[in-house]
């Protein structure tokens, strides 16, 4: 399989995604959920949507433009993914096969459902997948890794795959800034960095600096459409937890009520 079908049949699925009925999505969610609670309708959505966008065919071909595709040595690359936000292990599922490689992925127990989803369309659409894609609970017999997880479990797969090329990702998690002169659509746009997906991406922000004195009202005005996360049960009794242990060692702290 050359270089443009890959490209095409990634494209197909880009196509596929976008046009997703709301009843295949309705069937698909609630297998999402059981695995997985965080994962909610919404959040599925968003990452779809998102995947859509990214499978765009000129984009592709702009992307891999980049690199040196048309004569490698076909490889097994493993991949341990992680499943902190739905399909997060997608951009390395698409790496491996775009690159003409076979993949040996284990999958999150927390993210096993939409990826096996989307691995059995791709195969649909371009059967030549078929036998590049594996998912297995052991990763043996490969060429070279990429894995994401914990600063701990880094240091074993470090220890495991040294004598392999690999990538390792460890704990991530992201920060802003802001300087008290952003406009309503600067702290909407902060809104969405902050609770997309709960905040559970390392790429959500988990910390914010702001001036001395700088009044936070500005903030809870422009979060309130996210007070709605209370309703899900795992938020909100993360958030009392949260907020109880700064009350029980009478930490002064801001509050919006979510």
């Amino acid at each position: 399989m050359n270089l443009e079908r890959r490209i095409a049949a990634f494209g197909q699925l880009g196509e596929y995604i976008s046009i997703l009925s709301q009843d295949e999505l309705g069937d698909l969610v609630p297998k999402v959920i059981r695995e997985n609670p965080w994962f909610t309708r919404e959040n599925v959505a968003m990452a779809l949507q998102g995947i859509s966008k990214l499978l765009n065919k000129e984009a592709l071909r702009q992307w891999v433009s980049s690199y040196e595709l048309g004569a490698i040595k076909q490889k097994t690359i493993g991949v341990a993914m992680a499943g902190n936000i739905p399909l997060v292990g997608f951009h390395d599922f698409l790496c491996v096969l775009i690159s003409g490689h076979r993949l040996k992925a284990k999958l999150s127990s927390q993210d096993s459902v939409l990826l096996t989803y989307l691995a059995d369309r791709l195969k649909e659409i371009e059967p030549g997948f078929s036998e590049l894609i594996l998912f297995s609970d052991r990763l043996h017999e490969i060429d070279a890794m990429i894995a994401t997880g914990s600063d701990n479990t880094a240091r074993y797969f470090e220890y495991y795959f040294r004598n392999i090329p690999h990538i390792i990702r460890k704990n991530r998690s992201s920060c802003a800034v802001i300087l008290g002169e952003e406009s309503g659509d600067e702290l909407n746009s902060l809104r969405a960095d902050i609770f997309s997906y709960f905040g559970l991406g390392c790429r959500s922000v988990s910390k914010l600096y702001a001036p001395e004195k700088y009044d936070f009202t500005k903030l809870f005005h422009a979060w309130g459409n996210y007070s709605g996360n209370l309703h899900h049960n795992k938020y909100f009794n993360n958030y009392e937890y949260q907020k109880s242990i700064l009350l029980v060692n009478k930490v002064p702290f801001f509050d919006n009520g979510f």
